[in-house]
């Protein structure tokens, strides 16, 4: 659940002045897949190649923990 909490406050994070946040799901071969975009300016070639490290971050008050703590959380046995 905290997975899902920050990968949508990211998403509403990159959209200041609105959009469209889009959640998908879908099961196959023994496996959810659930899916998050939004309509936000996206995100530098740097940011992306960084985005999972941990204390990475691109916004001013952010810590960086986030989405390296999403990535940990769904790869854990």
């Amino acid at each position: 659940m905290r997975v899902l909490e920050n990968l949508l406050s990211n998403a509403a994070e990159a959209m200041p002045v609105g959009g469209v946040v889009s959640v998908n799901a879908r099961h196959g071969d023994g496996e959810v897949v659930i899916s998050v975009s939004d309509s936000g300016v996206g995100m530098p070639d740097e940011a992306i190649d960084n985005i999972f490290t941990p204390l990475y971050t691109t916004k001013a008050k952010g810590v960086g923990l986030g989405l390296s703590f999403c990535k940990r959380a769904v790869e854990a046995p």
